[in-house]
């Protein structure tokens, strides 16, 4: 069995979209099965799927350990195991307990694209790991990462949430054009900067 207390990064999600993320592997199906069948309850009572979390709400989940940790899925395809890069404090313009404000280099990726790459997001991911900031099993709940894109050959800052509310906001905000963006294009034949404060 397994017992879960909601926080307040999760609280106002729905119990079933918290549990389709939590239970990646499984199916909404197999969930409103669960949630019928009592084997998953939320505070100790019946629910049905489309109760609203609050801070404190407990989840109990009645599986096996190998059920449990065949629904969620191996620490390897949470990709934090064998992570080894670290994102260098030297590229952190700002950070506190929600966000870190990060200087991309110029031929990093923001986010890979093959399993091979490293990207700006698995640094930060390991930056916030070596800080003990996340651990395993968060990471089934919510994954930290950038909300924000710069193409691989584009340096600037890119915006890296620590918290569901948070980068669901912030990406509320860059859908909504809420924050400006502006880029700086240079000639690399002249050496100068042909467009200053080019706002997108």
């Amino acid at each position: 069995m397994k017992k879960i207390t909601i926080s307040k990064d999760n609280e106002s999600k729905k119990l079933i979209r918290f549990l389709s993320t939590y239970l990646k592997e499984a199916t909404d199906s197999f969930l409103y099965k669960m949630l019928r069948k009592k084997n998953i309850v939320l505070n100790d009572k019946k629910a049905l799927g489309s109760e609203i979390l609050k801070e404190g709400d407990e989840i109990s989940i009645y599986f096996s350990d190998e059920t449990l940790a065949k629904f969620i899925g191996s620490t390897k395809e949470l990709n934090i195991s064998d992570r080894r890069n670290i994102l260098d404090k030297k590229y952190i313009i700002y950070e506190d307990e929600n966000i870190i404000v990060i200087n991309k280099p110029q031929g990093v990726l923001s986010q890979k694209s093959d399993n091979v790459d490293i990207s700006i997001n698995e640094l930060a991911l390991n930056y916030m790991h070596s800080n003990n900031e996340i651990d395993i099993e968060n990471l089934s709940i919510f994954t930290p990462s950038i909300v924000n894109r710069l193409d691989r050959n584009t340096g600037g800052l890119i915006i890296f949430a620590k918290k569901y509310k948070i980068a669901r906001k912030l990406s509320d905000m860059f859908s909504a054009n809420k924050i400006d963006r502006y880029y700086i294009a240079y000639s690399y034949n002249l050496g100068q900067n042909i467009f200053d404060n080019k706002k997108n």
